[in-house]
């Protein structure tokens, strides 16, 4: 997830003057996280302090979401391997003190799940019509509005979108 994360930030960063990515240069935007060379690990990114601008539809903001992400998955790293139960929802041992642009929670440590949730959690939620996922018993609380019935055209997304869907790819389960 690290080497994802780290190479995703790479391929954003030469598109970061963009208000929106159209829907094409998002996949390959999100493809290329996955054939480049991921930028190097900084140890500044795990004392830095990642606060999200006031504005939330900057790249800026995407930003901060994503070096938290790498460098709260740098601590895990260095608690050892995440237990079979970590899919379950797990709290990232940072360090008091520590300003991360995200929540503490995890729920999905690999690309596709991230990616995924994120997706779902930032555009509308899924169904169990897909024959993927089954309700679980008991009480949930989303974390954003579900969309009503029917389909909704997206010709592209904006950074603030992208943070969700970032914020999302951690937190919806």
């Amino acid at each position: 997830m690290d080497v994802f994360l780290r190479a995703w930030w790479r391929a954003a960063r030469p598109l970061s003057d963009r208000v929106s990515l159209d829907l094409d240069t998002l996949a390959a935007m999100v493809v290329a996280a996955g054939r480049v060379e991921p930028a190097p690990p900084q140890a500044s990114w795990r004392s830095a302090s990642f606060r999200c601008p006031d504005e939330p539809s900057t790249y800026a903001h995407w930003e901060a979401i994503v070096l938290s992400q790498i460098a709260d998955l740098a601590d895990f790293a260095d608690q050892g391997p995440l237990n079979e139960y970590a899919y379950l929802g797990i709290d990232a041992p940072r360090t008091t003190g520590c300003v991360r642009a995200t929540g503490i929670r995890w729920y999905n440590f690999d690309p596709k799940a991230y990616l995924e949730c994120g997706m779902a959690g930032a555009l509308g939620g899924w169904s169990e019509d897909d024959g993927l996922r089954q309700s679980v018993p008991g009480p949930a609380v989303p974390l954003v509005n579900e969309p009503g019935p029917g389909d909704h055209a997206i010709d592209s997304l904006g950074w603030g979108d992208l943070a969700e869907l970032a914020r999302c790819g951690q937190e919806y389960e």
